[in-house]
């Protein structure tokens, strides 16, 4: 059935109504700074990124199975103008993924569709700078997959469609603020003037804006200024794209371009757990393993972790078997900001390939879960008052937030002790927060201390709740008259958890680490309550039978 109506509806009859109507639409494809006659690519780049199958196939089966038929479900699937994903046609790598023919006609069906919904219209988000990048991008990454064996007035859609765009973002790169993250609208601009010959001034253009983009994103330690680990490796692959295809046209890319991509990968391994995914900073997810070490593999990253990323400001401490990732840095800087958790001093722990402690995670598009999950409570870390340590705003970006963040770190050849402390609380509570983490014994002992202080008692007593958010697959129970917890690994193993200075508890959590749908989970949280100049509560975490 589906595909019977993907042949109807991608007639030549059909695409060459479409075709007409393309070259006919009015202001947007027909203003002066469009190029009128469409191109053919004389080359492509290759695309080694794996999609997601299922999603694929998913999609295959939601059109074919919408109540209202195929033209039914091709209007619902753009009708939500807010949906950046379908928009910005990322849902290829999924059809590619799927495979067959049956989803390259309806790769085929959904552009000529939008070409026919949309093209014509110049309303944001739709024709948002940056989605109108990644739309660009998404033509010419998948290309092989959905152009390259169309038909001629397949071919001719997509031609018109790619140089429109591009000419857009020729004109409008140069326009934007300086400030403005454009970067993977710089190089999807980049990547049409390596695939159509004589767009010397797309490359010029691509170029100016992607380097200004890197010197303010790019941190000297190769983190990214936004401080998340998925921002990270998103721009990389970007920029390994746009590598991949200066290589493939045999054209000199400028050095700047090759510098930023090694120090990103050795940054982008220190996120990496034992289990070969990302750690939940900042509204990350912990990605696609296969993908990240191919990420690894082409930016020549070294296997070998750092220690320290002092300008994106994280601590790992690595002994034995266990991996800890600490928050040390200061808080994002305007426009970077809008991922920010508002979490400073947050960890998480992994023993393995199983991970312990965590952080609650990020949601791919719901803006509703991302204003709770980018919360201090989400977090590994402490609370007061049940307020956030940062300011999240109605439009994401941070209002009021820590003015000093500072950290230390000694290491010894069988322990490692870091230090950091942060004033976000000061203005709201006159108290500051200073985290101790101590990890000894080859990695099976850790110990923390979590210190609250101000310049005199404050006037009422402060509530404050240290949260330890439990992987879903860790078993937790409390003993000893609930005073202590013993977790249990899938492996089996076991560790116990012990505190002073406050009353422990155990509490519902969620996990987002992947996808849409949160997993419900457990949390350690020790409270109380802050009343002298002086607050301290120590914790360990220990491995038993050792």
């Amino acid at each position: 059935m589906l595909l019977r109506n993907i042949s109807e509806l991608t007639s030549s009859q059909v695409l060459g109504g479409i075709a007409n109507t393309l070259g006919s639409l009015p202001s947007f494809f027909s203003s002066r700074h469009i190029e009128e006659d469409p191109v053919t690519l004389t080359q492509w780049p290759s695309y080694p990124w794996p999609g997601n199958s299922e999603n694929g196939s998913w999609l295959l089966s939601g059109l074919a199975q919408y109540p209202g038929g195929m033209k039914s479900a091709i209007n619902a699937f753009w009708e939500p103008l807010d949906a950046p994903g379908r928009h910005c046609f990322t849902w290829l790598s999924d059809l590619r993924a799927a495979g067959g023919d049956q989803a390259r006609q309806t790769a085929r069906l959904l552009i000529a569709s939008w070409v026919e919904k949309h093209s014509n219209k110049q309303a944001k988000p739709v024709w948002d700078i940056n989605c109108v990048g990644k739309r660009l991008s998404s033509l010419i990454l998948f290309y092989d997959f959905h152009g390259s064996s169309g038909t001629d007035s397949y071919q001719k859609i997509i031609g018109k469609l790619i140089t429109t765009h591009a000419a857009y973002l020729n004109k409008n790169l140069v326009l934007a603020r300086a400030s403005r993250d454009t970067l993977e609208a710089s190089c999807a601009l980049i990547l049409a003037a390596l695939c159509i010959p004589g767009k010397d001034q797309w490359l010029s253009t691509g170029e100016d804006i992607l380097i200004r983009n890197l010197k303010a994103q790019i941190l000297p330690d190769g983190g990214h200024a936004s401080r998340s680990p998925e921002r990270l490796a998103s721009v990389l692959r970007s920029m390994l794209d746009v590598r991949r295809m200066y290589k493939q046209t045999e054209l000199t890319y400028p050095d700047y371009i090759s510098d930023c991509i090694k120090r990103m990968g050795q940054a982008l391994e220190f996120f990496r757990y034992t289990d070969k995914s990302l750690a939940l900073f900042h509204s990350s997810q912990k990605g696609h393993d296969k993908v990240l070490d191919l990420i690894a593999h082409q930016a020549g990253a070294s296997k070998t972790s750092l220690r320290t990323l002092s300008d994106m400001g994280f601590e790992r401490l690595s002994q034995g078997r266990t991996v800890i990732l600490f928050d040390t840095g200061q808080m994002p800087v305007w426009p970077h900001d809008t991922l920010s958790s508002a979490a400073p001093l947050a960890f998480e722990m992994a023993y393995g390939k199983e991970r312990m402690i965590v952080n609650c995670g990020a949601h791919p598009l719901s803006p509703e879960w991302n204003v709770a999950l980018r919360g201090t409570a989400a977090h590994s870390t402490v609370t007061l008052d049940r307020k956030n340590a940062a300011e999240i705003r109605d439009d994401g970006h941070l209002g009021r937030k820590p003015r000093q963040i500072s950290s230390s770190r000694d290491e010894k050849k069988n322990s490692i002790l870091v230090e950091a402390s942060h004033n976000g609380y000061q203005t709201i509570n006159g108290l500051t927060h200073k985290r101790r983490l101590y990890l000894a014994q080859r990695g099976q002992d850790l110990r923390g201390e979590d210190i609250l202080s101000g310049e005199s008692p404050p006037l009422e007593a402060i509530d404050y709740a240290v949260r330890f958010h439990l992987h879903p697959r860790v078993k937790v129970l409390l003993v000893r008259d609930e005073t202590e917890a013993l977790l249990t690994l899938p492996s089996g193993t076991g560790w116990r958890f012990q505190q002073e200075g406050g009353i422990l508890s155990l509490e519902e959590s969620i996990y987002l680490d992947e996808g849409y749908q949160p997993v419900k989970t457990s949390q350690i949280v020790i409270s109380g309550k802050a009343k002298d100049e002086n607050t301290v509560i120590k914790w360990a975490l220990q491995r038993e039978g050792v």
